[in-house]
């Protein structure tokens, strides 16, 4: 800036001077240098080519895959696997934790990663990392991104890390060297932590630094930019300070102070020294050689400028920890200013959206311990990550995010679907109405929810599900409320990103109208919850006073139940001229939050830390032989034999430490050279059992894990246990086979499900327990009872069944499991390499890291087939997995399956329940007996015409319990659907019979009442003894027709059962009785002490209802005495 400014002092011509100062005020906006010299330009990367975002993916890619060796791994799911602390993926690390923990099976793929580049799809809205509330009010937050990023796993370190970076950025992407700054870990006295001085070196070395020279523009030059060329001074001033250098404004004052001084005393300015002719000549000819003034270029950058866009941060910003523990060390920082030509170091780490992080590297170095030690990690890793939405930003020149061509066609499509004003990047105040806020939480949500639910994740009520519905449903009311979209705008942009991330992600491809199924379905469920909210809230504030506050509690059931955002409950009640006692509310909140984690809370599993694991390779230890929990067999007898096998203690694990030896009582793991018992892994519970010598039991294992190949054995040590010891091995025989029984019919249902529901049903997850197994699918529609029961029937039939059946044998087992004989099928297991094993046509496979080779799991048909003709579809017909659970050798052993429970668990997304052996073979018992029960009773409904009343009441009684008997036994599922429906329909035709005996019995008891009302003489009162039973339904009526056929006669009534020592009466008395002084309440108050009865009533008519049948004769002399008395 200085030798610029000193250029502009030369002498030039006014014509000069004028284009000068009109060039100076039309590109006030930047300043380039170039051929030595510095110009004003409004871009210092015009000539840049403009890449897509596809192609800046590529490039990404491509660079380090094809010039620096990397392994290029696909895009996990953004469902964590095997990590239920998490509740997205949130980073590019996730999916390599084992890896950088040390946890990775040593037979996985993942072992054998030293150098990997990928785009990793990350969601953040929600735990530690939640941007959902910020996105829309600024122009660069989301909740969902990409994360290019590269790794190395105990191959190359910081220096190599640093160097891939810088080129790419500055020689592939060609962004200028001059816009970026770097930070690195500047050290923490406290912690005891270093300044990572050596990573400052190598970006200095790399030339990162020398590209700044911090200038200060001479106040003589800004006077003359004023006083010469006629710029304003605060024109003069922001020039300076946007090229981010300083003038001293007090010393302009003064310039401009002498220079008015002597304008206003007429004195000449003072002229600029100078040699005239004569003294030049004479100067030459005493031989004065010119002056050296070479000098003024020798200068040199200070260590405060070779540093100068190198810049120490803390703790918070430039030191990565996984966790609480684990592994972490310093990371380095690339921030792009996206306005150049000025010194911005001021703003990094300042959240300003000129100056943004473009890229993380971080150096795992140490690992974290549980007492907040640092120890050196024996193998150092990489980790970068960088975001593909900033970096295009900075690529295609926008200074928002949204502007670049990732967001600009879905801005188009919501402009096109809304027909509101276009899109026009306004932010808070200038953002009128909101509307482009809208635009902006539109776009990022569908982006979110088409990729997260193209993983499997759907709307529902618990933890990840919930949060991806308050996604959906807030871009569903931004879209209505600020743009007046109509219904199924969100679902119709779906499209546009597919279009936009297929070719990265080609899940999305595949499952476009899955996507769109889904939000369609949740936001109808939520505009039809959003009216019943409305018409509740209009309901309450009806009963409210005026003062009153609206209740917390509907406002929670609100949000809680209807699925309605807080803000908008808020609003709406704020709307409504009513206030919500929001601290009450928060409350409300805490409680349910608190109940909900303590119903959640995660429990601690046996893990090795990354520092003993080194320990144990270094020791020498080896990997636990775990074959052995394969070793068993079938005797003739159909019983299985687990041998019990000797194990030697190779390491004990106790409170974070190797150790070696424990005590009685003491809580460890054990590790073992070899070990027989199953430790927890694809969804079926570990073994548990115990460890002897001697006979004596030395250990109880309670939990089984396994961690970088080591099995963990968890428990209680009964005795002492030394390294080196020598035990045996006894695993809980009987929990073993239930997990086996049910594992394997779990690859049943797995199969019968597609069989029955299409090739649509997926597996969305399953657990298998000694006590029962839980199975989650995937449907569009909830199954029929048909269905359900043809898949239990399909599983069945393979349990029976020897041999593969045809189509014909297929569709027969979906009629009825009565159809097939008593067969058995063999279950076949092999391990093949995991390559071979994905080329079988029809193998069902889940999205987890399989070890390689890996061990396919077949139902009826040889493994070595299989792999023979992989492509036969052979496995399409039967149950084939890679599966490393442990299986029955045959169906058989299985007994029997019942579906016992079934129920959605979110929106597309069903979970069945289902139990083996012997209890299905009870529940089976249980359902064929409530249905004969059933039949029973439908047969005696049918018996109508010959049964009494008190029968047929009788009948309807026990049907009313069986329906509470069929909702609470284990019985099959679809047998308990079947039976509320047959049992509804009798209850139904049970009450209707009731009524039409009672109705039968009042027309006999009318009929014999008429013939008592002519017989009766000169009796001016009707008392008597129905014999209807204690019916006062029934009662009444009877009274209302004998009031009818006898209009002046009182009434009196009774109905009795002794068999429920019960007792009924109603009465009625005409109105001309009442002025003889005869009332209906006080009639039948002179019966109540004789049948022990309580009234109510007035004296036209009452009833009455007591429990001493017996009293009725009384009753009735003494309901007839007093009327006689008072009618005399």
């Amino acid at each position: 800036m200085a030798s610029l400014m000193l250029e502009v002092c030369r002498p030039v011509c006014k014509m000069c001077a004028r284009r000068l100062r009109l060039s100076c005020l039309r590109n006030k906006s930047g300043l380039v240098r170039q051929n030595g010299l510095r110009r004003f330009s409004t871009s210092s990367d015009h000539d840049r080519k403009v890449l897509s975002s596809q192609e800046i993916r590529k490039t990404f890619l491509d660079f380090y895959k094809v010039k620096y060796d990397h392994l290029l791994v696909p895009s996990s799911s953004v469902v964590p696997r095997n990590d239920p602390t998490l509740l997205f993926i949130n980073a590019g690390m996730n999916q390599f934790k084992p890896l950088i923990q040390g946890t990775v099976d040593p037979r996985s793929d993942m072992a054998k990663y030293r150098r990997v580049v990928n785009s990793q799809k990350c969601i953040r809205a929600g735990g530690k990392h939640n941007d959902l509330e910020d996105v829309g009010r600024d122009c660069y937050h989301h909740t969902v991104f990409e994360m290019l990023g590269n790794w190395s796993f105990g191959d190359f370190f910081k220096r190599e890390a640093c160097a891939m970076t810088w080129e790419l950025l500055t020689d592939v992407y060609r962004i200028p060297a001059d816009r970026l700054y770097v930070t690195y870990f500047g050290g923490d006295p406290d912690l005891g932590l270093e300044a990572d001085l050596e990573c400052r070196e190598i970006w200095a070395s790399l030339g990162c630094a020398t590209l700044i020279i911090a200038t200060i523009v001479a106040a003589e030059v800004g006077w003359f930019l004023h006083n010469s060329l006629g710029l304003p001074t605060d024109l003069v001033q922001s020039m300076v300070t946007d090229r981010g250098c300083r003038m001293d404004m007090e010393h302009y004052s003064r310039i401009e102070g002498d220079a008015l001084q002597k304008k206003a005393q007429g004195l000449q300015i003072a002229q600029v020294p100078t040699l005239d002719a004569h003294s030049l000549q004479q100067l030459q000819a005493l031989g004065v050689p010119p002056t050296d003034n070479s000098l003024k270029y020798n200068y040199r950058l200070t260590e405060s400028g070779k540093y100068a866009r190198i810049l120490p941060c803390g703790m918070r910003d430039n030191f990565w920890e996984m966790g609480d523990v684990g592994p972490c060390g310093p990371c380095t920082e690339i921030h792009y200013d996206h306005r150049g030509q000025r010194d911005a170091s001021r703003l990094v780490n300042t959240d300003s959206p000129e100056v943004v992080e473009l890229w993380n590297l971080v150096f795992m170095q140490f690992n974290r311990e549980s007492d907040g030690t640092l120890r050196p990690l024996p193998r150092h890793v990489v980790d970068t990550g960088m975001g593909l939405e900033r970096l295009v930003a900075v690529m295609q020149g926008k200074l928002s995010n949204y502007d670049t061509d990732l967001f600009s066609p879905l801005l188009h499509a919501i402009h096109k679907g809304t027909k509101v004003q276009p899109y026009s990047g306004l932010v808070g105040g200038e953002d009128v109405g909101g509307v482009d806020e809208a635009y902006r939480i539109i776009a990022d949500h569908v982006r979110t929810l088409t990729i997260a639910i193209a993983d499997g994740v759907m709307p529902g009520q618990q933890w990840r599900e919930l949060v991806l519905r308050t996604i959906l449903r807030r871009a569903v009311r931004y879209a209505q409320e600020r743009l007046g979209a109509p219904e199924g705008l969100v679902a119709s942009l779906v499209p546009v990103v597919v279009q936009n991330l297929g070719e990265a992600f080609p899940e999305l491809l595949s499952n476009q109208e899955k996507v769109m199924d889904t939000i369609n379905e949740d936001e109808a469920l939520f505009l039809s919850n959003l009216e019943k909210g409305k018409k509740l809230m209009s309901k309450t504030i009806r009963k409210l006073d005026k003062s009153a506050f609206f209740p917390s509690e509907v406002g929670w059931f609100l949000h809680n139940s209807l699925g309605l955002p807080t803000d908008l409950v808020q609003s709406m009640v704020t709307d409504r001229g009513c206030r919500m006692d929001m601290e009450h509310y928060s409350r409300i909140e805490g409680d349910a939050l608190q109940k909900k984690a303590q119903g959640l809370q995660i429990a601690q599993v046996p893990t090795l830390d990354a520092h003993s694991l080194q320990q144990l390779q270094a020791l020498g230890v080896p990997p636990t032989d775990n074959s052995l929990k394969y070793n068993y067999r079938l005797t003739e007898s159909g019983k299985y034999d687990f041998p019990s096998p000797e194990g030697r203690v190779l390491s004990l694990y106790m409170k974070g430490e190797l150790v070696g030896s424990v005590g009685p009582g003491d809580v460890c793991s054990v590790i073992l050279d070899r070990s027989c018992f199953y430790p927890e892994a694809g969804g079926q519970e570990s073994d548990q059992g115990n460890m002897t010598k001697n006979e004596v039991v030395v250990f109880t294992t309670d939990n089984v894990q396994v961690c970088g190949g080591y099995v963990l054995h968890q428990g209680q040590a009964q005795t002492s246990l030394t390294v080196d010891d020598t035990v045996q091995l006894n695993i809980d025989q009987e929990r073993r086979l239930s997990c086996m029984q049910r594992h394997t019919a779990t690859h049943l249902l797995n199969h019968a499900l597609r069989e029955v529901l299409g090739e649509a049903c997926e597996q969305r997850g399953s657990h298998v327990g000694p006590n029962r197994l839980r199975f989650d699918f995937s449907v569009k529609s909830l199954p029929s009872p048909a269905e359900l029961r043809r898949v239990e029937e399909t599983v069945q039939a393979m349990v029976d069944r020897q041999s593969l059946p045809s189509p014909a044998e297929l569709r027969r087992v979906e009629e009825t499991v009565q159809t097939m004989v008593d067969r058995q099928e063999c279950v076949y297991t092999r391990e093949v390499p995991l390559s071979q094993a994905k080329e079988v046509e029809g193998i069902r496979t889940m999205d987890e890291e399989y070890p390689d080779p890996v061990r396919v799991v077949s139902v009826g048909t040889p493994v070595e087939e299989l792999m023979t003709n992989p492509t036969s579809g052979a496995a399409s017909l039967t149950s084939v997995e890679l599966c490393c659970g442990t299986h029955v050798h045959n169906t058989a052993s299985i007994k029997a399956f019942v579906i016992s429970y079934e129920r959605r668990n979110e929106i597309g997304s069903r979970r069945i329940i289902a139990v083996t052996g012997d209890e299905a073979v009870e529940a089976r018992k249980t359902g064929a007996e409530l249905e004969e029960r059933a039949k029973t009773l439908e047969r005696l409904v049918l018996q109508e015409e010959t049964s009494s009343l008190e029968e047929m009441e009788g009948v309807y009684r026990d049907v009313g319990k069986l329906i509470r008997r069929v909702d609470t036994a284990s019985l099959p599922l679809w047998k308990r659907l079947e039976l509320q429906v047959s049992l509804d329909q009798l209850q139904s035709q049970a009450n209707r019979a009731v009524k039409k005996l009672r109705q039968q019995n009042v027309e006999t008891v009318a009929q014999k009442v008429a013939r008592t009302l002519v017989d009766r003489n000169e009796d001016v009162v009707l008392v008597t003894d129905t014999g209807l039973g204690p019916n006062l339904k029934v009662l009444r009526t009877t009274v209302r027709i004998c009031s009818e056929l006898a209009p002046d006669t009182p009434i009196m009534l009774f109905g009795t059962d002794p068999r429920t020592a019960s007792v009924r009466v109603a009465c009625k008395v005409p109105e001309a009785m009442l002025s003889r002084g005869l009332g209906a309440r006080t009639w039948l108050d002179q019966v109540m002490a004789d049948i022990k009865a309580k009234g109510r009533g007035d004296e036209r008519s009452a009833t009455a209802a007591g429990g001493n049948p017996s009293g009725t004769e009384a009753a009735i002399t003494a309901a007839r005495r007093y009327a006689h008395r008072v009618l005399r």
